[in-house]
Order: C-alpha cells, then sequence, then structure tokens
C-alpha cells in the first residue's frame, strides 16, 4: 500500500507505533447509501458443517434455510443473546427497524432454552446473534450445546457472534464452537444490515441515512435509561430515612454506568481490529 510505519521507544515508558497510509478520494457523487457492503464466501477457518445424508444433502433444518427468501420479512424471528441490558435494548430495536422480529434473552443458558421451547411451539427461531462474554453460559459454550442438540431446528439455527475482540485466536475460537460467523464491536449498523440479510436471504431494504438513524435510536435509549436510573434514585433517597432533620434529599449521579460502549453495536466507527464479514452457512 505503500505506507509508513514506523517507532519511537523510550526505556522504562514504552514505545509508540506510527504508521501513515494514502487513500484517493472517493468521488463526489458517492453517498453511504450507494456503497454496498455485503457478506462474503464461506470463511475457510470455519470446522463446523451440518450433517449431511449419503447424498451430502444436509439432515439440519440449514436445508430448510436455503428457502428463507420465500419467508416474508416480517415473519423472520432473530434470538439476541445480550446480558447488557442497553446493548439488549438497542438490538432488539435496529433489528425491529430492520423489519424482522427479535426476542432477547441475558445469558446463553436462557438463550439456548428459548430457542428448544419456540421450536417445539413451532415458532423457531431462524439466526441467533450471540454474544460472546455472558454469564450462566457464555456464547461458546452456548453454541456447542446448539450444535449438540437433538431437535434440528435448534441445532442448525445460524449463529453470529459478536465479540469486542477479533485477534485471530479469539476468530478461530468462534468458529471452532460452531459458529457461522462473527461481528467485531464495534459493529457498524450497515455491516449488521448486510450479514443479517444476506445470512437471512432478504432483498436489500433502502433505509435513509443508516447510520445516524442507528446513533439517534442509540442516543434516545442511552437517555432514556438514565432517566429511569435518576427516577429511581430519586425515589430511594426519598423512602429512607434523613439521618438529620437538616438532610436534603440527594440525587446520585448515576451516568457512569452508562458508557459509550454500552451502544458500541451501532457505532459508526469500525473497530481497529475489524475484519470484513465472511459467510459461512
Amino acid at each position: 500500500m505503500c505506507g509508513k510505519i514506523w517507532l519511537i521507544s523510550e526505556p522504562g515508558v514504552g514505545t509508540t507505533v506510527f504508521f501513515a497510509l494514502t487513500f484517493p478520494k472517493a468521488p463526489k457523487d458517492v453517498t453511504v447509501e450507494s456503497m454496498q457492503i455485503t457478506a462474503k464466501d464461506p470463511d475457510p477457518m470455519a470446522i463446523w458443517e451440518p450433517n449431511v445424508n449419503a447424498n451430502g444433502a444436509p439432515t439440519t433444518p440449514l436445508s430448510n434455510f436455503n428457502e428463507l427468501s420465500l419467508v416474508p420479512r416480517n415473519e423472520l424471528r432473530i434470538c439476541i443473546a445480550e446480558d447488557n441490558p442497553v446493548n439488549q435494548k438497542i438490538a432488539v430495536s435496529f433489528v425491529k427497524k430492520l423489519g424482522f422480529n427479535s426476542e432477547a434473552y441475558s445469558d446463553g443458558k436462557q438463550a439456548v432454552d428459548a430457542l428448544r421451547l419456540r421450536s417445539k411451539e413451532g415458532r423457531h427461531f431462524h439466526l441467533v446473534l450471540m454474544d460472546v462474554q455472558m454469564p450462566v453460559l457464555d456464547g461458546y459454550e452456548a453454541t456447542r450445546t446448539i450444535r449438540k442438540d437433538e431437535d434440528p431446528a435448534v441445532k442448525g439455527v445460524l449463529i453470529i457472534a459478536m465479540t469486542a475482540s477479533a485477534i485471530r485466536g479469539d476468530r478461530e475460537k468462534c468458529l471452532e464452537a460452531g459458529m457461522n460467523n462473527y461481528l467485531a464491536k464495534p459493529v457498524r449498523a450497515a455491516v449488521l444490515k448486510a450479514m443479517l440479510e444476506e445470512y437471512l436471504s432478504q432483498p436489500p431494504k433502502t433505509i435513509p441515512r443508516l447510520q445516524e438513524a442507528a446513533n439517534d435510536l442509540a442516543k434516545k435509549i442511552v437517555e432514556e435509561v438514565q432517566q429511569n436510573m435518576n427516577s429511581q434514585e430519586v425515589e430511594v433517597n426519598r423512602t429512607t430515612p434523613s439521618p438529620s432533620r437538616d438532610s436534603e434529599i440527594s440525587v446520585t449521579p448515576r451516568n457512569e454506568h452508562i458508557s459509550q460502549d454500552h451502544f458500541a453495536t451501532l457505532n459508526d466507527q469500525p473497530s481497529q481490529h475489524e475484519q470484513p464479514p465472511d459467510k459461512q452457512r
């Protein structure tokens, strides 16, 4: 790429790495909406494959997923496994904005149980957005459990990991656990939209100013959570006996519990480790 990279080191302090790259400017008539972001061919590192019969045909519901293009967009169901309540609200709202149905669960065990229950009810999920770090059962173990399930509609569900780390070892770990693909946080709205639409065999849905809309949605949810937390804090302070008559009602700021990372799922800046999405069926 004809760039430059150099280091400046100071004993006892550390090393600073610099690099410089030159890129051509985009044409003036190019807009974000006109950029096509798609998932690519199967990831050669993914080792999980559906069971096949003697003729090589899959015996899991992945054979049904080939017909997902025939399923109306508003009937496709996405399971969201995410333990952070703010991220969870944002993911549900964004998926709804894309025209899909979703249900959210706070840990891997809840997600696995939900997959099994909905399958028995005849309303199986078509895809799982699986956070990697969760309590009770993390994303890796939840995926391994799903891939061993006897119910074909559970075992063959598409699983996309959402991980804050995308170094090679973690990437391999996601794929070896049985996930079809992964997204490195912070995930850009356009990348998530493209991956969901391609995996679910849906034509692209035009959403003007997608990233701006996603950022506004995230900001609104975070503000609502902050207001609710502050309201709860006021109520607690009002009902708590004061140590003295001169004490006043105080509101403890709770904003420190809500950081930018909570809505990184829809952040418009790519992660420094972000890898282009590769499609694996």
